[in-house]
């Protein structure tokens, strides 16, 4: 946890003070919860999803840092940015990826909008880069698919089981996020 959170304060410190972004984009792969901790077997669900900052929870908001940070981002008000922008991520990763959209079940976390895969939680980095911020969660790092495709990252192309070539994850990854990001920038 500590070195976790002193990693996203250095990064904001970078982000805010030096580079000074219009939009910092957070690239991440997901994990799906082991069903047996001690017997970690991959698992079958690959999805995706993109987060944007809010859903503050009231034992959240009994910090002075979190409600500071909360107001400091409302009144800067990137949060139609930063929906705009995860909006058209979201399409363009169903759309390059045929993953479905992950939907959270519990309270930490918000329907954004009408776009599937959209979501507001209170994730650190999303709460203190002084920009907007979309936070993206696709693939499953720990599922099957997403396992193989890994393994087989410096290749351009990989063969799913059925013998099929498709594009390495990491192409695919960086197309579906330029193509978001291209669709948004020219809706803004």
């Amino acid at each position: 946890m500590f070195y976790r959170v002193s990693e996203i304060h250095a990064r904001a410190k970078l982000i805010n003070d030096h580079i000074q972004p219009d939009l910092t984009v957070c690239l991440h792969l997901n994990a799906a919860p082991w069903s047996d901790e001690n017997k970690k077997e991959l698992v079958d669900r690959n999805d995706y999803h993109v987060l944007v900052n809010g859903c503050y929870m009231g034992g959240e908001l009994a910090f002075d840092d979190q409600r500071f940070e909360m107001i400091f981002r409302l009144l800067n008000a990137w949060q139609r940015t930063e929906q705009i922008f995860a909006e058209k991520v979201s399409i363009s990763f169903g759309r390059k990826t045929g993953l479905p959209a992950f939907a959270y079940k519990g309270p930490n976390a918000l329907k954004v909008g009408k776009v599937e895969g959209v979501w507001a939680r209170n994730l650190l980095a999303n709460r203190i880069y002084e920009a907007p911020v979309i936070f993206l969660e696709p693939y499953i790092a720990n599922s099957e698919e997403v396992y193989q495709r890994i393994q087989g990252v410096n290749s351009d192309h990989h063969h799913t089981n059925e013998g099929q070539s498709r594009k390495s994850i990491v192409q695919e990854y960086v197309d579906a996020v330029l193509l978001g990001l291209e669709q948004a920038d020219s809706q803004k």
